[in-house]
């Protein structure tokens, strides 16, 4: 999230945020008061900067030049998967990671003020990073993720309008891990977008 640069920034990553359009009434359990405003509900991970993402487009439009003028189109996905995952395998004797070691799936794009698709857990920290906001359905992105130990972990917040996620954000140290899968000249094409 933090190294990201438009236009591929988005705040929100690897969380879920339910922001209902009307006032919500949030009841303190104990004492009975209740408060009413405009809340959101995020469900997020814990500690971001464990969760790792390599994302490719399902996309081969005109909508891709925002990410550059040439892509490369990958022709055999399970041995671009079998190859990460090797990676990975040699990687976790060096570096804690969580279990498994890769999750790949689609993203699935959903709306702050609507139901999540069904089947989708918003409360499962290993969904949220394949969770993104509608604004960028058009990408129509596919993700290989891998965290290191510990940064599956869900954090439930209730935040006001008031709540400026980007500051989270910029406290965040950005860390990196380095996967050699070796040459993909096999399974992969040059295309000009």
């Amino acid at each position: 999230m933090k190294i990201e640069g438009d236009p591929r920034v988005d705040a929100y990553e690897g969380m879920h945020v339910d922001a209902p359009n009307s006032d919500v009434t949030l009841t303190n359990v104990t004492t009975g008061q209740k408060i009413v405003g405009r809340f959101a509900y995020h469900n997020e991970l814990r500690r971001p900067e464990l969760i790792f993402c390599f994302c490719l487009s399902m996309a081969y439009d005109a909508g891709l030049r925002k990410f550059g003028g040439a892509c490369i189109e990958i022709t055999d996905e399970k041995a671009l998967h079998d190859r990460i995952a090797g990676a990975l395998v040699r990687r976790s004797r060096l570096t804690r990671l969580d279990r498994p070691l890769l999750r790949a799936d689609r993203i699935t794009y959903y709306r702050t003020d609507a139901a999540v698709a069904e089947g989708v857990d918003i409360k499962n920290p290993t969904h949220l990073p394949f969770l993104k906001r509608y604004t960028y359905a058009a990408e129509q992105e596919y993700r290989y993720v891998f965290a290191r130990r510990g940064g599956y972990e869900l954090n439930q917040v209730i935040v006001n309008r008031l709540h400026q996620r980007n500051a989270d954000i910029a406290k965040l140290k950005a860390d990196e891990i380095t996967l050699r899968i070796g040459s993909i000249r096999d399974i992969a094409e040059a295309r000009a977008v």
